[in-house]
């Protein structure tokens, strides 16, 4: 048997483990990661204006005085030697800036959707991280009622089998009991009759004493006489 000292010293040392236990678990509950929002996507590359622009970035045809002739062609020819290579210049510089502009047209799309497709990603596996640490904390709340249940359950076994033993004791002490007031009785009466009185009590759920009387060997006052039980548990006095 266990000193109460020591009970008492386990007694605390459970209510500690369990206020542990509970506060552990509460951190837990309260650290669950909750999904945000996340940035959107950048909005979509602007191409409106790229078929005007591929329409319109010459400033300059082949030949500047077409449809002209005679001194109007002249003068206009003369005139395009001196402004002539501004216009190139910029025609240039025109076709330059609307192929840049074509070329990035794909690589803008593609940005635009890896972005979104990663940030969809990420807003998937944030959601299933959350979902785990919830059913997590699910799991424990609920292993902790089993456990405590399964605690439970061994007390209750526990109960029962000293209960059950204990009554295998009681009734082998009444079994000693009966069988030595027959042995009182037997030398007296005989022994058939006191094992008359032994079934009869047994059969009807009598004390020994009112299956004699009722059988009416013995009265009540030699009954007494013979089933003394402290002569029965010290013959020798």
């Amino acid at each position: 048997m266990f000193a109460e000292d020591d009970i008492e010293r386990r007694r605390v040392e459970r209510k500690a483990a369990d206020r542990a236990y509970n506060d552990a678990l509460t951190a837990l509950d309260r650290a669950v990661p909750r999904v945000t929002d996340l940035p959107h996507p950048p909005v979509e590359y602007d191409e409106s204006q790229l078929p005007l622009l591929n329409e319109r970035w010459r400033v300059a045809t082949a030949d500047p005085a077409a449809g002209l002739t005679g001194w109007r062609r002249r003068v206009a020819m003369a005139i395009w030697r001196v402004a002539g290579p501004a216009f190139d210049r910029q025609q240039a510089f025109n076709a330059a800036l609307v192929d840049h502009l074509n070329r990035n047209v794909a690589a803008h799309r593609a940005n635009r959707q890896s972005i979104e497709a990663t940030i969809g990603a990420m807003h998937g596996e944030l959601e299933k991280l959350e979902t785990f640490h919830t059913t997590l904390v699910l799991y424990l709340q609920t292993i902790t009622r089993f456990v405590d249940t399964k605690d439970r359950s061994e007390h209750i076994a526990t109960l029962a089998n000293l209960t059950s033993a204990g009554l295998a004791g009681v009734a082998a002490v009444i079994a000693v009991w009966k069988a030595g007031v027959v042995a009182a009785l037997a030398p007296v009466i005989g022994y058939d009759r006191a094992a008359e009185i032994a079934h009869l009590a047994r059969n009807r759920d009598l004390t020994l004493k009112e299956a004699t009387l009722k059988l009416g060997y013995l009265s009540a006052e030699d009954f007494d006489r013979l089933v003394n039980p402290y002569k029965m548990a010290h013959p020798e006095g």
